[in-house]
């Protein structure tokens, strides 16, 4: 509601009466200070926010879940195992968290035994963080099993990130298991979510896809902005096939 060209803000405040202000300067521009007051008829009285009986249950759940953070307590696993596929990703957090500080012998085999997308992944996240190295053979079967085109931008970001997790902190893929996953993910690069592109790029390349440099050269010399050129060439640091 307030623009100008240029308008460096440097400080803002809210003062007691209501007014805002804010000062600008510095980048070669003048210095000035500005309020901001409402001159309407409106009531300025302050209000209580008001949540949803959904948005209510949402916070009260995450809450319970973090309870447990920190410490032992016999009904975490029971309370996060059916969370770790919420559809709410600070919940899904909150359940992995109340995991973790359980022993992973006791949670381990409910952890592997979910199957939707979400809780799937969620579990790979717990189970490669307290290092459950038994579990890596598992944990990549179950993360093949999903259909990655099926998923939204955020959701195909966390499956890429399982998967780093779990080559990184129990064990690298084995030959047949490189080949399952490029055979799960190979022909989704380049799509036309650039986020995602950027993490397949670097999937891709990790696990030495075909003709992965040219694709990857091909995204570099297209994008036009700095940070994705620079996240390729870094990307294609690491290959050393193909060029």
């Amino acid at each position: 509601f307030v623009t100008a060209a240029p308008m460096a803000v440097t400080d803002m405040v809210v003062h007691p009466d209501g007014s805002m202000y804010f000062a600008v300067g510095g980048r070669r521009t003048s210095s000035a200070l500005y309020r901001v007051r409402y001159a309407g008829s409106e009531s300025t009285e302050s209000t209580t926010p008001q949540y949803s009986d959904a948005v209510v249950e949402a916070q009260q759940l995450r809450r319970s879940l973090e309870a447990f953070h920190g410490k032992q307590d016999d009904k975490a696993i029971a309370a996060a195992i059916p969370n770790l596929g919420h559809s709410d990703r600070s919940i899904r957090f909150a359940a992995r968290i109340a995991l973790e500080h359980q022993p992973v012998l006791e949670w381990h085999a409910a952890a592997l035994s979910v199957d939707q997308p979400l809780a799937v992944i969620t579990a790979a996240y717990a189970l490669a963080r307290s290092g459950a190295k038994e579990a890596q053979s598992k944990l990549v079967d179950k993360l093949l099993a999903i259909d990655f085109d099926s998923l939204s931008a955020s959701d195909k970001l966390e499956l890429l990130r399982a998967y780093q997790l779990v080559w990184l902190r129990l064990q690298a893929p084995t030959e047949a298991q490189r080949t399952q996953v490029l055979a799960q993910l190979n022909s989704s690069f380049p799509g036309t979510q650039p986020l995602v592109n950027r993490e397949l790029a670097a999937m891709l390349v990790y696990l030495n896809a075909d003709q992965v440099v040219d694709r990857v050269v091909e995204q570099l010399t297209m994008a036009s902005a700095q940070e994705d050129q620079i996240h390729y060439a870094f990307v294609l640091r690491d290959a050393k096939d193909g060029w």
